[in-house]
């Protein structure tokens, strides 16, 4: 039977602040893998993200869209209790972003940019439950 040596308890208690300073930065931010490199991207600053085939937009507030390697459905999952919400086959908004709700043809979430989102039949009750 072979004995473990004694860990010194400061180095212990340094290393699980580090961890949970760590976990705390990561978990307001999203790992967004492009073809050449992988970017974190705050959490508020997303608006929605769209699907482009097997790609997702991810479109911010602050800067231009990126294209992201990982499909809608990848993303969804990673998003599912962080203030975000699948509202179309084709998009996932930030409710943080949402400012009303448009009825025009069909139904339409307006963003605080100016953009109107739509939102199908299939999702819409899940979204009034959200809300």
């Amino acid at each position: 039977m072979e004995l473990l040596k004694p860990t010194p308890s400061p180095l212990i208690d340094q290393w699980t602040k580090r961890k949970s300073c760590m976990n705390r930065f990561l978990e307001s931010r999203l790992a967004v893998k492009l073809i050449d490199q992988v970017h974190l991207v705050d959490l508020d600053d997303i608006k929605y993200l769209s699907s482009d085939s097997n790609y997702t937009w991810i479109n911010r507030l602050s800067s231009n869209a990126l294209l992201a390697s990982k499909t809608l459905k990848y993303y969804e999952r990673l998003l599912v209790n962080k203030g975000f919400l699948r509202v179309h086959a084709g998009y996932i908004v930030n409710l943080n972003h949402v400012i009303g709700i448009e009825k025009t043809d069909g139904f339409g979430l307006a963003l605080g940019t100016g953009e109107v989102i739509p939102v199908s039949r299939t999702f819409k009750k899940q979204l009034f439950s959200e809300m």
